[in-house]
């Protein structure tokens, strides 16, 4: 299992890379996404790494916490930056739901996203090196 944990940990990070290029080109709907991508599979790595199974094919990041068995260490504003990231990755799949969700997201507010977004990936990944 332990090449299934580095191959999640290599994609969170290639997301992670990913939502930073999105702020560089102005995509900041895409910012806010691509750190709900990273976040998901640094926990799914945890959760495979703790569990020795495959991880769980569900998207909700307060779902997935809670499978790592870090939920009750995360403080209020970890926990707002998992919900709130969340709702990111249905409103990208569902195109009906995120009419106008881009302009919900400000420069401001993804350099804000990536910010937190990195210090929990940090956290995350202490949790399974």
């Amino acid at each position: 299992m332990s090449n299934i944990v580095n191959k999640w940990i290599e994609i969170a990070e290639y997301d992670f890379t990913t939502a930073k290029a999105m702020l560089k080109t102005g995509r900041y709907f895409y910012v806010a996404f691509m750190c709900q991508q990273a976040l998901e599979k640094m926990l799914k790595a945890l959760i495979v790494l703790k569990t020795n199974e495959y991880s769980p094919r569900v998207h909700k990041l307060e779902f997935l916490a809670v499978k790592a068995e870090i939920s009750e260490e995360l403080n209020n504003e970890q926990k707002e930056l998992l919900n709130e990231l969340s709702f990111f990755y249905l409103n990208s799949r569902y195109p009906d739901l995120n009419i106008g969700l881009g302009s919900l997201i400000t420069k401001e507010k993804a350099k804000v996203l990536l910010k937190k977004t990195e210090e929990l990936l940090k956290w995350i990944k202490q949790k399974i090196k």
